[in-house]
């Protein structure tokens, strides 16, 4: 150690000022001269001299004690070197340490703050520094110090903490805030969560997707002034105010105004979260845009808590008490203020208690144990309950030290109250608990993956989805368990895969429609979208949020075929026909082929329909219908034009004798008797046909054509076929 840190044996003053510096509950300071004669108080009887006594206690001190003058340490004693890992010869001078010991970030601070203590400008000051152990380990040390006078001259004299745990458990509450604010923004609803005067307290990100407004817009404004049309402003005021009086929870829906002006249909379920008292303090609403659902677009569900944590440690208290071979611990020899604070002693009374006096745990580890445990491996940590002076507990974590004093040994301990911690971790535990009530409600399947693929969290939705339950797949790689192959059984590489794209990418990637695979093999479609998941600006994973799409596919699937379909005979209809005649007219054109057109009206239609009814007249357009295909090739076309009227498209036609002999067989097909209501009924049909490109080169001219050849044919006698011709149609029966 160099001369310029003198040891604690040979300055009593020094210890004096030190013990000036040790903080109590309140910011009270225990007075040098009080202090060294309690020491000597306490002493006597063993023989030392109290500032041996003293020394000893400070020395093993689980708190770091420093005096700096003149640019140097005067005085640090050993749980300052073992806070950072050095050695007295470490300390050659406070720049040298400041240099090695504190992060570049920090060094200006701590700088600036020795000199406004010796310049006067403030007496005591207490900051967090961020440091390094002589290893490199990193520590986080708050710091207490405060102006003082050492022989003569200015010094700073202080204490240093390691808060290490406390920063290591803030950021915990951090991870955990990110991760719930992840899935909330993954999912596809819209959460709106309003403080009891209706202001907006969270806006997610699907409610600005839909209102076209940032949060930063709406947030503190009343939803009614903001996204509510003028005529439902009162109804959903009222809904409110039935939620704040007990009314909850419940389903209501209501039109947003975006921020462009239009107008969406947005369907809430709606609930509240209760403070302390039992009154509502937040209402949470979940909504879907059902605007296009009920246009035959798919719904999307969601819901959202918010949660705030807030942790915050205080200082600690230390006892001495003696230790007797295999017994109980004897009473206290030494207390800090602030043990006599938290636990509501005079200090006089402190030293007559023992460590028993104060436990308020219970027989779940007994003091004895304790007690032997220090003796034998000169350490312990373990938690117990203080009980104070009024009866209220005190949940501690003790780490307690065997060390001599006056020649004796006694167990330094350093109880730290960790009541925020418990309520912190039983915060934690009711928000993974929420947080996982609140997913399970979810219409929407969620599950969240760590950086190597592997599935950490799944909600019921999913579970339900996929046919596994949440504890069968934690664990394991999603992607080759249940989105490992496409529809047609091709493998899905994982690095196609958009979710894994996420966690390296860093991006959101949203696909609107894939394929899932059930736990029994089958396929089912899916939409999802998928979110890096962020802790400490790094990626750990990502979380994603899909849908079933199968019924939404079905809707669509059905919708096309309505469009393109006669829905009575599942004939093309006209749609199908002209895009089907324009794909025909265009191959003729490239291959100098021809093709025919002909229109069909049954004869004696009406009269079937008057007679037996629209019923039977429905079964026979089915029947001529089937006729009609039956008559055709597949390449051919038949397609139903309304009422009694159809017409068909022959393709690759070389001459018009072709075209006959399809019209005589289509005639006499539908000549064929029909049995309807047990009764024999006969329809005729009349054909018209126009010839690609001998009639006309576009779709409207021959269509045209053929209706007319078709009305010379009814002129004709009905039953028979036209072809048209300009100047005089032949007549064929």
């Amino acid at each position: 150690m160099p001369s310029s840190i003198p040891s604690l044996n040979t300055d009593a003053d020094l210890l004096c000022n030190l013990a000036d510096d040790t903080p109590a509950a309140g910011g009270e300071r225990v007075p040098a001269a009080s202090a060294c004669a309690s020491v000597a108080d306490a002493s006597a009887s063993q023989g030392p001299p109290p500032e041996c006594s003293f020394h000893a206690l400070v020395q093993q001190s689980l708190t770091g004690l420093y005096v700096i003058q003149d640019g140097n340490f005067r005085y640090v004693n050993d749980r300052f070197l073992e806070f950072f890992g050095c050695s007295r010869e470490d300390m050659d001078s406070f720049e040298s340490f400041i240099d090695w010991a504190v992060v570049p970030e920090d060094r200006a601070m701590v700088r600036e703050n020795i000199r406004r203590r010796l310049d006067g400008e403030v007496d005591t000051l207490r900051y967090s520094i961020r440091c390094r152990r002589k290893d490199g380990t990193p520590v986080y040390i708050e710091v207490h110090g405060r102006r003082a006078d050492y022989q003569g001259r200015p010094a700073i004299v202080g204490i240093v903490f390691d808060v290490t745990a406390r920063h290591q458990a803030e950021a915990a509450l951090d991870r955990e805030h990110q991760f719930i604010s992840a899935v909330l923004d993954t999912v596809g609803a819209l959460v709106i969560v309003l403080d009891r005067h209706g202001r907006v307290v969270r806006f997610n990100r699907q409610c600005e997707l839909a209102s076209g407004y940032a949060v930063d817009e709406v947030a503190g404004r009343t939803i009614w002034d903001c996204l509510l049309t003028p005529e439902e402003r009162p109804t959903v005021a009222a809904v409110f105010e039935n939620l704040l009086t007990g009314a909850f929870p419940n389903q209501f829906e209501n039109h947003w105004v975006t921020k462009s002006g239009a107008v969406r249909l947005i369907a809430w379920t709606n609930t509240v979260l209760l403070d302390a008292a039992g009154q509502v303090e937040f209402v949470i609403g979940t909504g879907l845009d059902v605007t296009e659902p009920r246009r035959m677009a798919a719904a999307v569900h969601e819901s959202e808590q918010r949660y705030r944590l807030l942790f915050n440690s205080g200082y600690d208290a230390i006892m001495v008490h003696s230790l007797a071979p295999g017994g109980m611990p004897g009473r206290f020899v030494e207390v800090n203020d602030l043990a006599c604070k938290r636990l509501g002693y005079s200090r006089e009374e402190m030293l007559r208690l023992t460590p028993a006096d104060i436990d308020g745990s219970g027989a779940d580890m007994n003091l004895p144990e304790i007690a032997r445990q220090i003796e034998a491996s000169g350490h312990a940590l373990f938690e117990r309950v203080h009980l104070a002076r009024d009866g209220h507990e005190i949940p501690v974590e003790i780490s307690a030290h065997r060390v001599e004093l006056g020649g004796q040994p006694v167990a330094l301990s350093i109880a730290r109250d960790i009541s925020e911690r418990r309520l912190a971790e039983e915060a934690l535990r009711e928000n993974e608990a929420r947080l996982k009530e609140i997913t399970s409600e979810l219409g929407d399947g969620i599950y969240v993956l760590d950086r190597a693929g592997r599935l950490t969290f799944m909600n019921k939705a999913a579970e339900q989805m996929l046919g596994w339950r949440e504890a069968e797949l934690l664990g394991r790689n999603a992607h080759e368990t249940f989105h490992f192959q496409k529809l047609d059984g091709t493998p899905v590489p994982m690095c196609d895969c958009p979710v894994y794209h996420s966690i390296h990418s860093g991006e959101t990637y949203r696909v609107h429609e894939d394929y899932f695979t059930r736990r029994d093999g089958r396929l089912f479609p899916v939409s999802f979208v998928s979110t890096p998941l962020h802790r400490s600006g790094e990626i750990v994973g990502s979380v994603a949020a899909f849908q079933d799409i199968t019924a939404l596919k079905a809707a669509q699937e059905r919708i096309q075929y309505m469009a393109h379909y006669d829905m009575l005979t599942n004939l093309p209809n006209r749609t199908l026909l002209a895009d089907r005649l324009e794909r025909a007219l265009a191959h003729a054109r490239r291959n100098g082929q021809g093709l025919a057109l002909a229109f069909l009206d049954l004869d004696g239609f009406k009269q079937v329909n008057d007679s037996l009814g629209h019923d039977a007249g429905d079964i026979l357009l089915k029947i001529v219908a089937a006729r009609l295909q039956a008559c055709l090739r597949e390449s051919d076309t038949v397609a139903r034009m309304g009422g009694d009227e159809f017409v068909m498209l022959l393709t690759d036609v070389q001459q018009p004798g072709e075209v006959e002999v399809v019209a005589r067989k289509v005639i006499d097909t539908v000549n064929q008797p029909i049995s309807l209501n047990d009764q024999l009924t006969h329809v005729g049909v009349s054909v018209g046909i126009a010839l690609y490109p001998a009639h006309g080169e576009d779709p409207q001219s021959l269509m045209k054509h053929a209706d007319q050849a078709m009305y010379l044919a009814k002129e004709g006698g009905r039953n028979g076929y036209r072809f048209y011709r300009q100047e005089s149609p032949l007549t064929v029966a």
